[in-house]
């Protein structure tokens, strides 16, 4: 957001600069309307009034129009995205603040880049005006010089938005080329909510999952289904964690997901070593889990994780409202498969420790 503001900052001053060199060009086919209304008593001040208050009521119909089309892109932008996955910061709304915001702008910019044309429009050569030679002040030597450093204000801020356009195109292509490790095409995620009051238990929720994913497999041109209490890219939740036969370390967390059978196959991450877990597994709620490659290289060199054991400190915690695992709680975690390593802290940061339960 403060990288778009800051583009469309540029774009003001380039479109104000274009206006107030249009007005100062305008001035020369009215240049014999104010030298005649200054020749018979008209002062300075009040000729500069009017061309200020021109410059205004032009700028703010064009923040009444801006206002307009902001508030029809804002609701046609949040219509299409899922209601599910609208960011806190994209749900902006044309407030009062943005109407005062947009009108303090539109003053502004009327009255600073209305006062170079109308200070120039505002001293016209009495004379040559009067004769009708066409000649006012916006071509004369200082209008001249006026009008051509606006715009090479204009060619300026614009090789800069340019350049800075360049780099932003340049580098969401190269996110688009990060590897993620696992398969986002043909992926669909859609979030389930169950009752907390109807699916108590921890039986009652995996026949639920069963029934739920047993009826989205039978879909015409369903591959692969699978639940998760988080997806890669966002994880669900962070916990502190011990490798058994290793010192406690708070300062490291790991991330926890909690899932079903087929979810690395389901996604396509590959299983670098061990196995998936089982439905047998999931239905007697079993404390194994799957690791990423970074969570096990964090073992000892040489050392196989299989097999072995992880504390996650976060299931070893009642929490209300979380799913969890049944019975008496119990942190420990037996590693049963070690997954590829995919991007679960967004694209440009590092592979964190993952646990998959």
């Amino acid at each position: 957001l403060e990288m778009l503001f800051g583009a469309v900052g540029f774009l003001l001053l380039i479109a104000c600069a274009n206006v107030a060199n249009l007005q100062m060009a305008r001035a020369t086919s009215r240049a014999r309307e104010i030298a005649l209304r200054m020749s018979i008593g008209a002062s300075r001040g009040r000729v500069l009034r009017q061309l200020l208050t021109e410059s205004m009521l032009l700028s703010l119909a064009g923040g009444l129009l801006g206002v307009a089309v902001a508030f029809a892109l804002t609701k046609a932008v949040v219509a299409i995205m899922p209601e599910f996955y609208v960011p806190n910061e994209a749900r902006i709304s044309v407030n009062e603040y943005v109407l005062a915001f947009s009108a303090t702008v539109s003053i502004a910019t009327g009255v600073l880049f209305g006062l170079i044309p109308a200070l120039q429009c505002s001293r016209p050569d009495l004379v040559e005006g009067l004769k009708g030679t066409g000649k006012g002040s916006g071509d004369s030597g200082a209008g001249a010089r006026t009008r051509a450093a606006l715009v090479i204000v204009e060619v300026a801020l614009s090789v800069v938005l340019l350049i800075g356009a360049s780099l932003t195109i340049r580098g969401f292509v190269n996110l688009q080329r990060i590897e993620l490790g696992f398969n986002p095409d043909h992926t669909v995620m859609v979030g389930v909510q169950a009752n907390p009051k109807k699916y108590v238990t921890y039986q009652q929720r995996v026949n639920l999952i069963r029934e739920v994913l047993a009826r989205v497999r039978a879909l015409p041109g369903v591959k692969a289904a699978t639940i998760g209490t988080g997806e890669f890219s966002f994880a669900a939740s962070r916990s502190t964690f011990v490798i058994d036969g290793k010192q406690a370390d708070d300062s490291q967390f790991l991330i926890g997901s909690m899932v079903s059978d087929g979810y690395a196959k389901a996604l396509g991450v590959a299983v670098r070593a061990g196995r998936e877990i089982s439905e047998q597994e999931i239905a007697h709620g079993e404390h194994v889990g799957m690791i990423n490659e970074t969570l096990a290289r964090l073992w000892p060199a040489g050392e196989n994780p299989i097999g072995r054991r992880v504390r996650v400190d976060a299931l070893g915690k009642e929490s209300r409202g979380s799913p969890r695992l049944p019975g008496p709680l119990d942190p420990y975690i037996t590693v049963v498969g070690v997954l590829a390593d995919t991007r679960n802290a967004g694209l440009r940061e590092p592979t964190r420790p993952a646990v998959y339960v």
